[in-house]
């Protein structure tokens, strides 16, 4: 088996029929390859709609009863065959050649075992976010990775869940996913992939980034107005807290006492916000400040912290 394409889904039907159906139009012939759904849901409807492309394409569904999608990754793990494994979300929409791309960008880096492709959105049909693509949250937010640079090596932060492919041998040598990080439930941090392929990078495996492997990224109704991308800066400031750890310092009730502040005064310019899109800038850095202060209260204290 040449690629094991893996990805956790939980309830999300909607998304799930589209993305199996264009992987019907792969362009793959001469490719062994196979797609391992990992149903973190127990959901039979997500059974039955992988059931019902079994005639079109090579793929299982199997479940995962943990919770978390980092747990059911590494579930997907466990059972693929593949020398390669394609990681992805339960909510993109491949380019017919994508699967070739990746093959094809692993053989013109022999030496490489981390890939990450490129990550366009797919907005509702007639319809745009309230944030501004020139705003500095906007590519976070919509998992825009489109880097301005040609095929090669990249940082570790630059591959992205929807779009990465990794050696199958490191998971064999005892890498695996962190269950700390990634979707789980409506209360999580952010960056489950990052911070693996940040330790990969740790150890010496630089990634490469392959633009010609596109995938778009679904954008649903919900996550193109305000409520949904505070909550989203919200998860996004407590990945900023995990990944950089505790500061230590002055705190207050376990978060550094500097942020106290910087909460008071984002809400106050979220509150007394005269336009709409001031309101949403500001709502957007409240709600980061916030993540912040959250994990930083459930994180050990740095050295020389004050209780």
């Amino acid at each position: 088996m040449e690629l094991s394409i893996i990805f956790a889904t939980h309830r999300r039907p909607e998304t799930l029929g589209p993305m199996l159906a264009r992987f019907g139009a792969l362009e793959a012939s001469g490719l062994a390859w196979e797609v391992i759904v990992v149903d973190n849901a127990g959901d039979e409807e997500t059974n039955a709609i992988v059931a019902s492309y079994t005639d079109r394409i090579p793929v299982r569904c199997v479940r995962e009863t943990t919770p978390g999608k980092n747990n059911a990754l590494n579930r997907g793990v466990s059972e693929a065959s593949g020398r390669w494994f394609v990681f992805t979300d339960d909510d993109i929409l491949p380019s017919p050649d994508w699967l070739r791309e990746l093959t094809a960008g692993a053989a013109r880096w022999p030496g490489h075992d981390v890939f990450g492709g490129r990550i366009l959105p797919a907005f509702p049909r007639d319809r745009k976010p309230v944030l501004d693509p020139s705003h500095p949250f906007y590519r976070a937010a919509y998992v825009v990775a489109d880097w301005p640079q040609d095929e090669g090596p990249c940082g570790a932060t630059q591959v992205w869940g929807p779009n990465m492919m990794v050696r199958a041998k490191l998971f064999r040598e005892g890498w695996s996913f962190d269950p700390a990080f990634g979707p789980n439930g409506t209360d999580y941090v952010m960056g489950s992939e990052t911070e693996f392929t940040s330790r990969l990078a740790d150890a010496g495996h630089e990634p490469v980034y392959l633009p010609g492997a596109c995938v778009e990224h679904q954008i649903r109704e919900e996550q193109l107005g305000a409520p949904w991308l505070f909550g989203r800066a919200f998860r996004a400031g407590r990945m900023e807290a995990q990944k950089n750890g505790h500061p230590g310092g002055a705190s207050w009730f376990g978060a550094p006492r500097y942020l106290t502040r910087a909460v008071v005064i984002a809400w106050f310019r979220y509150t007394l916000a005269l336009s709409p899109r001031a309101k949403l800038h500001a709502g957007i850095e409240l709600g980061r400040t916030r993540g912040l202060m959250r994990q930083y209260r459930s994180m050990p204290p740095g050295i020389g912290s004050e209780g």
